[in-house]
């Protein structure tokens, strides 16, 4: 009699097994809270989430944390979607600019150099280059980025306080 309950219990407990295990393969972004953007990233990819889904996950965090004027936390998020997706203008964009933001000038001129890459036709992506090269000492840089902005736009108006900085900058 104690064998068939036995017996019963583990009949039952392999039958609801696969449900438990199924829950558990689901991947909830709640998942990521207190972790680093690579550790998130890292347990997103083992629940196999498709690129897209992780860099969704990732920019959403990234916009909180940069209304809780986080800034690093914010930054190490868009750099973690580089990791995803290597080619995304968005992520290297938006790393130059917050760089900017917080004065990181060689920081940011790597990842805008980076987006100029992926997007040679940005008029405002050459213009945050511009102003960083600026900003780090490179005017010579700056004035070169201005100028192949210059030549590829229709309308230089969109360069115009970008050329103002760099002028300010670098007399």
């Amino acid at each position: 009699m104690r064998f068939q309950r036995l017996t019963g219990f583990v009949v039952l407990g392999l039958l609801a097994a696969p449900a438990a295990f199924a829950q558990q393969a689901k991947f909830d972004p709640v998942q990521c809270e207190g972790r680093t953007a690579q550790d998130c990233n890292d347990l997103m990819g083992s629940f196999n989430l498709p690129a897209e889904q992780r860099s969704k996950v990732l920019l959403t965090r990234a916009t909180a944390l940069l209304q809780q004027h986080d800034l690093e936390g914010s930054i190490a998020e868009y750099r973690e979607m580089t990791v995803i997706d290597p080619h995304s203008l968005i992520a290297y964009s938006t790393l130059g600019f917050l760089e900017s933001i917080g004065e990181k000038w060689p920081q940011a001129v790597a990842d805008l150099k980076r987006a100029v890459e992926i997007a040679p036709d940005q008029d405002r992506v050459h213009a945050m280059l511009a102003v960083a090269l600026a900003k780090s000492g490179d005017c010579a840089g700056a004035q070169a980025s201005l100028a192949e902005a210059k030549a590829k736009t229709k309308d230089v108006s969109t360069l115009a306080a970008a050329a103002d900085t760099v002028r300010a900058t670098c007399p």
